[in-house]
C-alpha cells in the first residue's frame, strides 16, 4: 500500500478476498491512492473498514488512525470527498466534519475548507464558533463573499471587524453598504479598528465616504503605526477628538517636532505624563515646547 503498486495487482487481491486492515486503508489515503479506494468500494470487507462506526467513538482521541483524518491530514480532497459524499452506509463521517474542518483549518488546507463549506454548511452552522474558527485560515474574503451573496452568514459588527483585523477590505465594502441599518452603522468602531490594525486603505474608505456625527477619540496605544497616524495628522486631523492622546501618541512614535507644535497648536491635550516620555527620549528641544504651551 506504501508503493506504487498497480491496480491490476490490487484487483488480484480483492477479486481473492484478501482482507485489508485500517494499517493498509490509511496508507492507501495516505498515498493518495485514490483510483484503488474506488475500485475497493466493491468489496465489503474494505468498505466495512473505512466506513466503520465503531472506530468513531472516540474520534478525537484517535484521530491518527481515522480516514477522514488521514485524508485531512495530507490535505487529500478527492479522498474526503469520497468519504463524506457516500451516505449508502449511514456514513458515520459525517458526524465529525467540524472534527475535520478544524484539523484542515490548522494545516491550512482551504482547497477542502472550500468544500466543507460549499457542501457541507449545514452541518457547520451548528457549531457556534464556527465564523471565529474560519478566520483562523487566512486569505479567505473569497469563502467570506460566497456566505455573505448566498446570505449564509449574517453582517455584523464582528464581522466588520473580522474583515478590518485580516484586511478584507472588498468584503468589508460589501458588509458597508448592504447593512440593513443605515442609522447604526458602527463606523466609528470601526475607525478605532482600523488604527488598531494599520488598515489605511479601509480607514480611507471610511472617512471619505461616511460622515462621522462626532469625532473619534483615540487612545495611546503602543502599537499604533507609525505612517498611519502620520498621515492622517496631516491629512485627516479633523476627526480627532481633541482629548485624544494624540500628542502622547505622536511623542511615543517619535514624529516630527513640526508634526508635534501643529498638534499643541490644534489644541490637543497633554500633561506631565507626555513631558516625561519627551524627557525618557531625551529630546530637549520638544521639552521645551510642551513646557512653553503648557
Amino acid at each position: 500500500c506504501c508503493k506504487q503498486t498497480s491496480l491490476q495487482t490490487f484487483s488480484w487481491l480483492f477479486q481473492n478476498n484478501i482482507e485489508f486492515n485500517q494499517v493498509h486503508i490509511n496508507n492507501l489515503i495516505r498515498y493518495n491512492r485514490i483510483r484503488i479506494i474506488k475500485y475497493g468500494m466493491i468489496d465489503s470487507n474494505f468498505v466495512d473498514v473505512l466506513f466503520s462506526k465503531n472506530q468513531y467513538h472516540n474520534f478525537w482521541s484517535h484521530k491518527e488512525t481515522y480516514p477522514l483524518f488521514v485524508a485531512g491530514k495530507y490535505g487529500h480532497l478527492e479522498i474526503i470527498q469520497l468519504l463524506l459524499d457516500l451516505s449508502n452506509y449511514n456514513n458515520p463521517n459525517l458526524n465529525h466534519i467540524y472534527l475535520l474542518f478544524n484539523v484542515c483549518i490548522n494545516l491550512r488546507h482551504k482547497s477542502i475548507i472550500k468544500y466543507l463549506v460549499i457542501h457541507h454548511y449545514d452541518i457547520l452552522k451548528k457549531h457556534k464558533h464556527f465564523t471565529h474558527d474560519l478566520f483562523n485560515l487566512h486569505n479567505i474574503e473569497d469563502i467570506l463573499f460566497y456566505l455573505l451573496l448566498s446570505k449564509k452568514i449574517n453582517i455584523s459588527e464582528q464581522l466588520f471587524h473580522e474583515c478590518i483585523k485580516y484586511d478584507y477590505k472588498e468584503a468589508f465594502i460589501y458588509c458597508f453598504q448592504q447593512y440593513i441599518d443605515k442609522n447604526n452603522l458602527p463606523y466609528e468602531n470601526c475607525i478605532l479598528k482600523c488604527f488598531q490594525y494599520n488598515r489605511k486603505s479601509i480607514l480611507l474608505f471610511l472617512i471619505n465616504n461616511y460622515h462621522l456625527h462626532h469625532s473619534i477619540l483615540i487612545e495611546y496605544k503602543k502599537e499604533l503605526n507609525h505612517d498611519l497616524i502620520y498621515y492622517m495628522i496631516n491629512n485627516h486631523i479633523d476627526i480627532f477628538h481633541r482629548s485624544s492622546e494624540l500628542i502622547k501618541i505622536a511623542i511615543h512614535l517619535q514624529l516630527s517636532y513640526e508634526c508635534i507644535e501643529t498638534l499643541i497648536k490644534e489644541k490637543f491635550i497633554y500633561g506631565f505624563n507626555e513631558l516625561q516620555l519627551t524627557l525618557d527620549y531625551k529630546n530637549l528641544q520638544l521639552l521645551k515646547l510642551l513646557c512653553y504651551y503648557l
